[in-house]
């Protein structure tokens, strides 16, 4: 399994405090089975120039590095595939950013883009369509299924008429209600994909593992199997290594 969106690099955000936390959840992620991890902290455009972020992210993966160093080969061999991105919050003008692609998840993985929470407007949306046409990198929508009861039918239709990778919240499948909706989501013909957005071992942990037995279960293998195969096809072909 893949998991694409995650805050478990350290100290970068509302994610994984110390390196300690990190490793934990890299532990949790294999233990459920996930064998490939994308690092995606959160970027704020009106907070921080792309550098001052990229230096950052640079430090967080250093310290990350040296933790798993300190590790026996035996626990090195357990941890998942890792590759730097970043949530990239989304701002008007986006698509005329030459930075953007170092942004994207690994060298050629998609970029990751959260919609804002406010209402959408007609212009948020001809942006986000002509950034899918200029971007070299593929566009891959955060958290989809936040939007859904805040936004109108018609742009949520927009967006799957675009034909870029969705990202659904494997949490979502944990609770009786939210798995209802989001298995009828997935039912549907869409390009969805499933991510954990895990922040810690506690509140917000990852839960890839108990999401693939539900989508198991209520789609069955061959569905199951489909919607996993989209996460893996997103993920960069060459990943960073703390070994």
């Amino acid at each position: 399994m893949t998991d694409l969106h995650t805050h478990i690099l350290p100290g970068m955000d509302d994610g994984a405090a110390s390196a300690e936390e990190s490793l934990a959840m890299l532990r949790m992620q294999w233990e459920q089975g996930v064998r490939r991890v994308a690092l995606t902290p959160h970027f704020y455009p009106r907070r921080e120039r792309v550098e001052e972020f990229l230096t950052r992210r640079d430090r967080a993966w250093q310290d990350l590095q040296r933790a798993m160093e300190a590790l026996s080969g035996e626990e090195r061999e357990t941890l998942p595939a890792l590759a730097l991105g970043a949530e990239v919050a989304w701002q008007s003008g986006m698509g005329d950013w030459d930075e953007l692609e170092r942004l994207r998840i690994g060298t050629d993985g998609p970029v990751l883009i959260e919609l804002p929470f406010m209402p959408w407007s007609a212009s948020l949306m001809r942006e986000l369509y002509s950034l899918i046409c200029r971007s070299e990198a593929t566009v891959l929508l955060a958290h989809l299924d936040r939007y859904m009861r805040s936004q109108k039918k018609e742009h949520i239709r927009e967006i799957y008429g675009m034909g870029v990778p969705i990202q659904l919240s494997a949490d979502r499948l944990r609770g009786f209600f939210d798995r209802r909706e989001i298995l009828a989501l997935l039912k549907q013909e869409k390009p969805f994909v499933l991510a954990s957005d895990c922040h810690n071992t506690d509140t917000r942990p990852p839960c890839m593992g108990q999401a693939a037995k539900t989508l198991e279960k209520s789609l069955g293998a061959q569905g199951h199997a489909k919607i996993l195969r989209r996460s893996d096809a997103l993920f960069p072909s060459a990943a960073q290594s703390g070994m």
